[in-house]
């Protein structure tokens, strides 16, 4: 599913990533690789392989959508080194050398120091990445953007589906506001807040909950 922002068009992929069609970018928000690393170094039991299944996922799609570029919109890497970032920084490095390196606009998860960024071969930008009316950046706006269009990620946005047997499906989604649009969160073991839409807020749902690399999803415009 398309949606036009300032004569731009961009796609909404089921695989939780958006496609900004003229520049031909891949934006995603929220990867947040080795955070169960993280977890198990606090002694919190969680299963593995989601850093994988996530690597192969965006590599796919950059494949898929024959992307030039790939910026991350923001919280990346979890948290500080552990055992997960080598095979995240081998990743990144086998990126750049297939000619289109990891972007970064760095959250408030991406701790680590610019040199170990780039030795992973990943480009990093400002908090403030803007390209012609388009700004790029991890956190919502505290102000209003003027004329431009702000993408973010950060808040993990989700919907809560009720049906009439009190059955209830929490669905990661795409919010579209009048100057900002917010991203789904990209990793598998991030979680998921609850939107609170405004009037004219358009939101959009996806069902690749479950993810694996050939699953095919679905794009549903939702009202709440």
């Amino acid at each position: 599913m398309r949606i036009t922002i300032h004569h731009n068009t961009f796609e909404m992929l089921p695989g939780r990533a958006l496609l900004w069609e003229e520049e031909q970018i891949l934006l995603v928000a929220d990867t947040h690789f080795g955070k169960t690393d993280t977890f198990r170094r606090g002694g919190i039991p969680v299963p593995d392989g989601a850093d994988k299944q996530g690597m192969n996922e965006l590599a796919s799609l950059i494949r898929e959508t024959k992307a030039r570029r790939c910026i991350i919109l923001g919280d990346f890497f979890h948290s500080v080194i552990n055992a997960g970032w080598i095979s995240v920084k081998d990743w990144c490095l086998h990126q750049k050398k297939m000619g289109l390196p990891v972007e970064l606009v760095p959250g408030n998860h991406d701790i680590l120091n610019a040199s170990d960024y780039l030795e992973a071969g990943i480009l990093l930008h400002p908090p403030v990445l803007t390209i012609g009316t388009i700004r790029l950046q991890h956190e919502p706006p505290q102000e209003d953007g003027g004329n431009g269009y702000t993408f973010c990620g950060h808040l993990h946005p989700g919907v809560a589906l009720t049906g009439k047997g009190r059955q209830r499906l929490r669905l990661p989604c795409y919010w579209f506001r009048d100057n900002v649009g917010v991203l789904p969160a990209f990793g598998h073991f991030t979680g998921l807040s609850d939107v609170r839409a405004g009037e004219n807020d358009r939101i959009f749902v996806t069902t690749k909950t479950q993810r694996t690399v050939n699953e095919d999803g679905i794009i549903v415009p939702v009202k709440i």
